[in-house]
């Protein structure tokens, strides 16, 4: 190691020797650096004016685009207006309808309330022909072997009448 010191302490006229090149390769390399940072910071500078002015240009849209919506939703309000103006009317008409149609409803109950013994006249006339009605299909039932009989009479009379045709016929007239 002493070997080293002793070396670089006889060199170092040599290093004061080369202090101006290695200064100056220092320097290139601290100047490249710097024009290397300059690109980038020129680069970003001009990525941030592209950004702004998008921002700028979207800021515009918005605001045309708002600045449309607004004439959109006056241009309802007016119509939402004009129809609650139309709608007036129809509601006024709508309340002296029910005005006038309050008498009606009042005469119905009173009607209702007269016609209720009647209904229930009704409905027992409708429950006596139900009864009726029930007491005519049991006569039917018992009328049928009657009429059965009627009709087997019928027949047999009406054979004897053609027999008693015939033995009228075949006398001899006076």
């Amino acid at each position: 190691m002493s070997d080293t010191i002793d070396q670089r302490v006889s060199d170092i006229e040599a290093l004061i020797a080369d202090i101006p090149q290695m200064l100056s390769l220092r320097l290139e390399g601290i100047t490249a650096a710097q024009h290397e940072t300059t690109a980038r910071v020129g680069f970003l500078d001009k990525q941030m004016a592209m950004l702004i002015r998008d921002m700028r240009d979207m800021r515009g849209g918005v605001t045309r685009q708002l600045v449309g919506q607004d004439g959109e939703l006056a241009a309802i309000k007016d119509e939402l207006a004009a129809i609650r103006g139309e709608l007036a009317p129809i509601k006024d008409a709508l309340a002296a309808t029910r005005a006038e149609l309050a008498p009606i409803k009042d005469a119905l109950a009173e009607t209702s309330a007269e016609f209720a013994p009647i209904k229930d006249e009704f409905a027992a006339t409708r429950a006596e022909f139900a009864a009726t009605k029930d007491e005519l299909a049991a006569t039917r039932a018992e009328l049928a072997p009657i009429k059965s009989q009627l009709v087997t009479q019928d027949v047999l009379l009406s054979a004897i009448d053609a027999k008693l045709d015939a033995v009228l016929g075949r006398l001899p007239k006076t």
